[in-house]
């Protein structure tokens, strides 16, 4: 979710609690009117922003589609992230870093496939953790 507050000079993302503050009232506040000649003026800057924020994702987004290896070996990374109970601070920070260099595509294709081929081969164990650590 992105929230934006725009101001005659500059418009600037808000997280969720900022927005909430700002919206927030106590019940026997009375309701406010909107300054409705600023109002469009201030929504089209909300809107350009929202739409500059977005569109670098879908860019992004756009770039790594496919089946290809480093997006199995991404997958596989990720998942082995969120299981990562297990693993011990170095463990959780070599993973981390590789998925960080696989989204740069610092890691040559040949060593990547590799990887898979030796991962395919524990079919079964691939939701294990240490496994998947002890193979890369």
């Amino acid at each position: 979710m992105k929230f934006y507050l725009s101001t005659r000079n500059k418009t600037f993302e808000l997280d969720f609690l900022g927005a909430a503050k700002i919206l927030e009232c106590s019940e026997s506040e009375k309701r406010a009117k909107l300054p409705l000649e600023d109002y469009f003026e201030l929504l089209d800057k909300n809107k350009r922003q929202f739409y500059e924020a977005t569109i670098e994702e879908v860019v992004d987004k756009e770039i790594r589609r496919g089946a290809d290896s480093s997006n199995k070996l991404l997958k596989i990374l990720k998942a082995t992230q969120k299981n990562s109970k297990q693993l011990t601070e170095d463990q959780e920070e070599y993973i981390k870093n590789l998925i960080d260099n696989l989204n740069s595509g610092s890691i040559p294709k040949k060593i990547i496939q590799n990887a898979l081929k030796s991962l395919q081969k524990i079919k079964a164990e691939i939701h294990n953790p240490l496994k998947v650590v002890e193979i890369l």
